[in-house]
């Protein structure tokens, strides 16, 4: 095992990967939340893929519109993947998440990052008006948002969002 202190906090790194908390859906490595590493506005984070629905995008850190011409926008404001919580991605319904409209409860996402392989079932497809935020706020299993714009047909800023949620079933943390 490995330490050291960034900002007066000790992180602890073993060889041992962490464990799923089955009742929270989130991973714990050594009773504290995921360290992942650092990345910039405008890094690329990971991907995510939808085989079922001939989905891939680059997962990109930040949602402003530099981001989202590079592919699917993480909000600042959330988790990042293995963290526990609400992990928030936005992209274009006429560029990368133009597929998700194929996208049905069930279908598995693979989140792969420079980090670990994170696995997440849809659990739920809905709409919402454009305006409602509330997708954004954290939950207390770990969950993948995804949403765009709606309807996919619809030109320039589109009067609703489609969102799809999905929980955390499986995980691999790379050491």
């Amino acid at each position: 095992a490995r330490e050291w202190n960034e900002n007066d906090y000790t992180f602890t790194i073993s060889d041992e990967l962490p464990e799923i908390d089955e009742d929270k859906r989130t991973i714990k490595k050594e009773n504290r939340r995921l360290v992942v590493p650092f990345f910039y506005v405008g890094d690329r984070i990971g991907t995510i893929r939808i085989p079922q629905a001939d989905l891939e995008a680059p997962a990109i850190r930040g949602d402003g519109d530099a981001q989202l011409r590079i592919g699917a926008g993480h909000s600042l404001h959330t988790y990042l993947p293995g963290q526990g919580s609400n992990v928030l991605f936005g992209a274009h319904h006429t560029t990368h998440f133009k597929k998700l409209e194929h996208v049905r409860e069930g279908y598995l996402i693979y989140f792969d990052t420079a980090y670990g392989r994170f696995v997440y079932e849809i659990d739920s497809i809905f709409i919402i008006d454009g305006n409602d935020d509330s997708v954004a706020r954290p939950t207390e299993n770990e969950q993948l948002t995804l949403y765009t714009c709606y309807p996919f047909i619809y030109y320039g800023n589109a009067p609703e969002r489609f969102i799809v949620t999905a929980k955390l079933i499986e995980s691999e943390i790379y050491e």
